[in-house]
């Protein structure tokens, strides 16, 4: 990724949380964090004003994201489960 790409962050807080937006600081890219009770539809605007191409997102919030990406004309985010 370019420097200064944003990377949504929908999980829980906790310890993927810190470690992803840490990593997004020390790489030089830009967080978005985003409350896990965020609607599809509000996440869809999110994605679209940030084009976002990379998201960190715990295994219960995947179904929201894939909402939201339909309302985003350019979305591509590739998903990858974490062990």
């Amino acid at each position: 990724l370019p420097a200064r790409s944003f990377v949504l962050i929908f999980c829980d807080n906790g310890p993927e949380w810190v470690v992803s937006d840490f990593a997004c600081g020390f790489s030089g890219f830009v967080s978005v964090p985003v409350a896990v009770t965020t609607h599809a539809r509000t996440l869809g605007k999110i994605l679209a004003q940030t084009e976002c191409t990379v998201a960190v997102c715990d295994e219960a919030r995947v179904p929201v994201l894939v909402d939201a990406m339909r309302d985003v004309e350019s979305s591509e985010i590739v998903f990858r489960k974490l062990k």
